[in-house]
């Protein structure tokens, strides 16, 4: 039973629009609404649920502007049809003040992310205070590491800027043919 005030992150969303890669583009915005249908004039308002709703070949298309939400990606793509997200370098994805772990975890195959800006700072008017900066990790791509030879494949993280955290930029453990970087700090 659905528990009242709370909306899963698998409610359908209309993905009629076509990506141009043969999968459909799914909207975000920071004015969407989770419940929304997900196309250009509906967007979703959460980058999480757009990720996790996306079917092999779709395009998570985020708009221009500031999300504050942990992104943990648990579907997966195929090695002709990842699932794309993609945004300009105004489309900033943050790190909320409450997390304690990375802003973004992906943890499965074929995802490709591209043209973001991912920081972990949390106050812009103090920035030369320490507690102004996200304390963990900000990327974290990670296959199963209680199996020796599960390893996540095709990735490609390529946000345009990524910068401002306690820890490491990207941490990654047991991937294979991916490709990380050409992004500014």
């Amino acid at each position: 039973a659905a528990l009242a005030g709370c909306v899963s992150s698998k409610l359908p969303v209309d993905k009629g629009v076509e990506s141009g890669d043969g999968g459909s583009a799914i909207y975000v915005a920071p004015d969407g609404q989770i419940i929304n249908s997900g196309a250009e004039d509906a967007p979703l308002g959460s980058i999480h649920r757009a990720a996790n709703v996306a079917d092999p070949g779709d395009t998570v298309v985020v708009q221009p502007g500031e999300y504050r939400e942990t992104v943990e990606i648990e579907a997966g793509g195929e090695p002709e049809a990842p699932i794309t997200i993609t945004g300009s370098s105004d489309a900033v994805l943050k790190a909320p003040a409450d997390n304690d772990g990375a802003v973004l975890q992906i943890d499965s195959n074929h995802i490709h992310l591209t043209g973001l800006t991912i920081t972990g700072l949390l106050d812009s008017d103090a920035p030369d205070d320490p507690a102004s900066y996200h304390a963990d990790k900000l990327i974290s791509l990670n296959g199963d590491v209680s199996d020796p030879e599960d390893y996540l494949e095709g990735l490609v993280v390529s946000p345009n800027r990524l910068g401002n955290t306690g820890q490491s930029l990207i941490n990654s453990q047991q991937i294979n043919n991916c490709d990380i970087g050409g992004f500014r700090g």
